[in-house]
This record gives C-alpha cells, sequence and structure tokens, in this order.
C-alpha cells in the first residue's frame, strides 16, 4: 500500500508528455492522486502521534492550506532544474542568465523556508513540541524515500545512489545532475 501511493506522488511529481486532449483528465487523476496521498500520510501521522480526531482535522487543514503553495513551489523548481541544465550545457549562456537563475533559486528558497515557518507555527497550535518533532522526521523520511524512487534504482558504479558521498553525488558532485560540482 505504501508503496502504491510513493509511486503515485512520484507519478504526480514527475513530468511527462501531456497530449492537450487529455490534459483536464490527467490534471483531475492528479488532483485525486495528490488527496490520496495527503490522507494516507494523515492516518500515518494521526496513528503515530495518536491524534484525537480534533487535532486530526487541525493537522489535515494545516497541510491542505499549504498543498497549492507546495504545488506551486514543486512545478517552479522543476522549471528551475531545466533552466539551469540548459544553462549549463550551452556555452553561449551569459553570466547575466546564471545570476538570473541564481536569484530565482533562492526565491524559490525562500518560499519554500516561509511556507515552512507558516506550516511549523500552524501545527504548534494543535500538537505539542514531541508530536511536532516526530511529524517533522515523518515528513522528511516520506520525502526521503519520494526523492529516492524519483532517482530509480542504483545503476551501477557511479550511478544514482552510488558512492560514500551520498546518492547521486560523486566525489564534490551537486546532486544536481550536472556532474561534479
Amino acid at each position: 500500500m505504501r508503496t502504491t501511493i510513493l509511486v503515485a506522488l512520484i507519478a504526480l511529481l514527475a513530468p511527462g508528455p501531456v497530449v492537450a486532449q487529455g490534459q483536464g483528465r490527467m490534471q483531475e487523476r492528479r488532483m485525486q492522486l495528490e488527496q490520496q496521498v495527503r490522507r494516507q500520510f494523515l492516518v500515518q501521522v494521526a496513528r503515530r502521534l495518536e491524534l484525537n480526531e480534533e487535532q486530526r482535522e487541525q493537522v489535515r487543514a494545516v497541510l491542505a492550506e499549504g498543498a497549492e503553495a507546495r504545488r506551486d513551489l514543486a512545478r517552479d523548481s522543476r522549471d528551475l532544474r531545466i533552466d539551469l541544465m540548459q544553462a549549463v550545457r550551452s556555452e553561449d549562456t551569459p553570466m547575466a542568465e546564471f545570476q538570473d537563475l541564481l536569484v530565482r533559486l533562492e526565491g524559490i528558497r525562500e518560499r519554500e523556508r516561509a511556507l515552512e515557518r507558516r506550516e511549523e507555527e500552524s501545527l504548534a497550535r494543535v500538537l505539542d513540541a514531541r508530536q511536532r518533532a516526530i511529524f517533522l522526521m515523518m515528513r522528511m523520511q516520506f520525502n526521503e524515500r519520494v526523492r529516492r524512487m524519483q532517482m530509480g534504482p542504483p545503476r551501477g558504479p557511479g550511478g544514482p545512489g552510488a558512492g560514500p558521498a551520498g546518492p547521486g553525488r560523486g566525489p564534490g558532485g551537486s546532486g544536481m545532475g550536472f556532474g561534479p560540482g
């Protein structure tokens, strides 16, 4: 069950070709899968933190409130990653474009930090410190599993997941798919 949900989440995050006529159906299916993933995560959180029904509903509301912002951040991060790869691969990319990309990166990071702060402040009104710590740990573990699944299985020496520097990072690697940093 957990694997099915993780696969569904990856399908939500992975870019892929979309035929114009099927875009509405795919978007609807994507939203359904995202809701399913959120519900399952909330069930696990509620069980682990031993939440009562009121707390569970409040945590659900906090997560739902940030869901659209997280989708926007994921889309903007994906777009930036594509633009960065194209800029790095081109010998003709002007320095000003690199500066603009780095400014975009910092903007995305700041939006992520602001969203996390808002969520943590909201969760602090519902959960005690221990519950918040466990929740954050569960979210980090979940995000790491999703990231590993997005990378796919290790592909031998030097492939994603190989080497002591961590998944996708060789010596001095950036972990962003650009090769040695």
